[in-house]
């Protein structure tokens, strides 16, 4: 039998051709909406529509499995798995791929076969390498944390299992680089349903910890044969003179993942040994469920860098991308954390139950965070693109120290409550990137916020009259009501596009890409 040749950046066949031709086809007068039309036609056609109904499927999935869990599951198996996966996949998720896969995306040029076949030997090294250490360390973690040796066996096989999902990283960048955001898309949709699947059914069994354990294991089992697969990245050349570069780049990126990490480990650590890890599993909670108002940002924010990377010359052209990216995203992002936290007391009990009370506080300050998180994106993908990562590293910077120190003292003195202020009051270190980004020539980044600020604040009020003129006293009022506020935020939407297509002119009136 004859050795298959391994399948390289340019054997892949492209969905929707080359992004840098992509971004450079857009008229210099165009605005953002001519970005999006040229994203979702031509050279581009089918990849952003992929990343948004991945989003959409992984949100529906997420908030199917987080119902389950929130009903067949206690604060204190949610608690005891945030700590686990924080002991385990902390560091290495981080770390595991040295941010290669970056690099190999944002390469210039073609990749070699030495040197995909390096990444992935590193990669697969530093996993298992870590991995033991940190499984060494795993008695001294476990009793740092106040989790006694039953946990010792499932933490193994979460150290196990980020070493299996690391090795997915070398064929996504083949694929990404390559526009193949279908096939991505399809099998971390494939995904999503087999984690919801699992973890729903052994809830409703009442399999504790193990819910957890067997449905990520049978998701990133899948998920990295399948990329492999797929991709089918060579491994049997090795050449540290061909990743030498990448790893130069890759330091002020893993330098912002460290401070990143070191600012999430601050539940599963401090509030783990003050509170316990009931109080654990509230922050983690209310963190996952104000998430959901981000899934469409985040399956934009792959467009950003390189839409404002070819824009940088045109300060015209920039200001107009960021400023319709700042706008676009506050407006999906803030009326649904206004919706979520003005409707709070009702949402969680008829959909999560009574037991999830005591995390309405820490749901109030992550929503806060996820309006700030929504505006903070554009605006950091900006600052890659002007070349000023240093900036991004100092906020990260800042967020951690402050996290650690105020978040501490309020965590011991006044609990949950107090983390909850902390949390929310932090936020406003992202007005800093506002200051800093408005020193570029025409950009406006307050201007863009107004409206979707002026409409969430109408269904805070809104919303809080109703609660105080009737009760809410069935989930079908409450899915009335949902769908009501879901038509008035379409409706938003709807007018905002349209406002956008008659400042920009017709569609057929701006030229196709080559």
């Amino acid at each position: 039998m004859t050795e298959r040749r391994p399948l390289l950046e340019e054997d892949l066949p492209r969905e929707a051709g080359d992004i840098a031709d992509a971004c450079a086809s857009v008229p210099s007068s165009s605005g953002y909406r001519a970005l999006l039309q040229t994203l979702f036609r031509g050279q581009m056609s089918g990849a952003a529509i992929a990343m948004v109904i991945r989003q959409v499927v992984i949100m529906a999935l997420s908030v199917g499995s987080s119902v389950a869990v929130s009903r067949w599951l206690g604060p204190d198996i949610v608690g005891r798995f945030a700590i686990l996966i924080f002991v385990t996949q902390g560091i290495l998720g981080y770390f595991g791929d040295l941010g290669l896969k970056a690099a190999l995306i944002r390469k210039r040029g073609d990749l070699e076969a030495t040197e995909l076949a390096t990444a992935q030997t590193v990669i697969l090294g530093i996993s298992i390498t870590f991995a033991v250490v940190i499984g060494a360390l795993l008695p001294i973690a476990l009793r740092l944390v106040k989790l006694g040796p039953e946990n010792y066996l499932p933490a193994v096989i979460f150290l196990v299992l980020l070493i299996v999902r690391n090795q997915r990283m070398v064929p996504l960048a083949l694929l990404e680089r390559a526009m193949r955001f279908k096939v991505v898309s399809a099998v971390e949709a494939a995904e999503s349903l087999i984690y919801t699947v699992l973890l729903a059914t052994l809830a409703f069994l009442h399999k504790g910890i193990w819910c957890y354990v067997v449905a990520m294991g049978c998701r990133d089992l899948f998920g990295s044969v399948a990329f492999n697969l797929i991709a089918h990245p060579p491994f049997r050349r090795f050449s540290w003179a061909s990743i030498r570069p990448h790893v130069a780049f890759s330091l002020v990126y893993q330098g912002g993942s460290l401070l990143n990490m070191a600012t999430l480990a601050f539940p599963p650590i401090m509030i783990a040994r003050l509170l316990g890890k009931n109080a654990v599993g509230y922050v983690s909670w209310a963190s996952t469920l104000s998430l959901y108002p981000l899934v469409i940002c985040n399956a934009m924010a792959r467009i950003y860098l390189p839409a404002f990377s070819s824009a940088a010359s045109d300060p015209a052209l920039l200001s107009s991308r960021v400023e319709k990216s700042l706008r676009i995203n506050a407006s999906i992002a803030w009326p649904a954390c206004a919706v979520l936290a003005s409707l709070s007391t009702p949402i969680i009990a008829h959909v999560f139950t009574a037991k999830w009370v005591p995390a309405q506080p820490l749901l109030y300050a992550y929503c806060v965070t996820a309006m700030f998180m929504a505006v903070g994106v554009p605006l950091s993908e900006l600052f890659f693109a002007q070349g000023d990562a240093w900036f991004n590293f100092r906020l990260c910077l800042w967020m951690t120290m402050l996290t650690w120190t105020f978040g501490s003292y309020a965590v011991f003195h006044y609990g949950l409550i107090g983390f909850a202020i902390v949390q929310a009051a932090l936020q406003s270190i992202v007005l800093l990137a506002f200051f800093h980004a408005r020193r570029s020539k025409g950009l406006r980044v307050f201007a863009p916020l107004r409206e979707p600020l002026m409409l969430s604040a109408a269904l805070v009020l809104g919303n809080l009259f109703v609660l105080r003129s009737m009760a809410i006293s069935s989930i079908y009022r409450l899915t009335v009501l949902l769908v009501i506020e879901g038509v008035i935020c379409s409706l938003f939407l709807v007018r905002m596009i349209m406002s956008w297509r008659s400042a920009t002119g017709p569609l057929a009136a701006e030229p196709s890409p080559a």
